[in-house]
């Protein structure tokens, strides 16, 4: 009878790694895949959005569901990377910042405003949505005086309660809010502002 060489023997039998080098090999594995999303500056919906940097912060959200925020850096990019960001909480914007992208609703849990923009933040909305049920209460958005907002191409649903104007302008100055091609899917006026090429 023949025997096997030692070496031989152990390169037919399988090679099996203790458990706990490979999770240790997993945890890795995810670690390197949370550095690659935390280099896009992707936000996922269970986490909060945050300003890390003192100015230009880029901000991306996937699908699904956001809470509010207030941003107070300044050039904040805020964006969605895909179809399906929702906001569902009060954002308030500080600072200048440039929204696209997104959808801002509420709900009978969130009973505020949609957006407030405090001065001097020049803020401009790009692609999104505001989607206020007009029984819940607050405002759809108020644009404080001595800030500016600029919203082209975005949709408006809904409204706010007793009729009030989609934006309030409480700086009175139509210059100071501008809506470029916009489409309103509401019964309620946008207030005073200046529109071009709205529907």
């Amino acid at each position: 009878m023949a025997t096997v060489p030692k070496l031989t023997r152990l390169m037919q039998e399988p090679f099996v790694r203790p458990s706990s080098a490979i999770e240790q090999e997993a945890e890795e594995v995810r670690e390197e895949q949370r550095l690659v999303v935390d280099s896009f500056g992707i936000v996922m919906p269970q986490n909060a959005v945050t300003e890390p940097l003192l100015l230009d912060n880029a901000i991306a959200l996937t699908s699904g569901e956001y809470g509010g925020a207030t941003l107070t850096k300044a050039d904040t990019v805020l964006s969605g990377t895909v179809p399906g960001g929702v906001i569902a909480g009060a954002y308030v914007f500080e600072n200048h910042a440039l929204v696209t992208g997104l959808r801002f609703t509420n709900s009978p849990g969130h009973r505020e405003g949609l957006i407030t923009i405090r001065s001097p933040a020049r803020v401009r909305f790009v692609g999104c949505t505001f989607d206020k049920g007009a029984s819940l209460p607050g405002l759809m958005i108020t644009v404080e005086s001595g800030a500016r907002a600029a919203f082209v191409g975005c949709q408006f649903k809904g409204g706010a309660p007793d009729g009030a104007n989609i934006i309030d302008n409480q700086g009175a100055v139509a210059a100071d809010v501008q809506l470029i091609a916009c489409h309103r899917q509401s019964t309620n006026p946008f207030g005073t502002v200046t529109e071009t090429g709205s529907i």
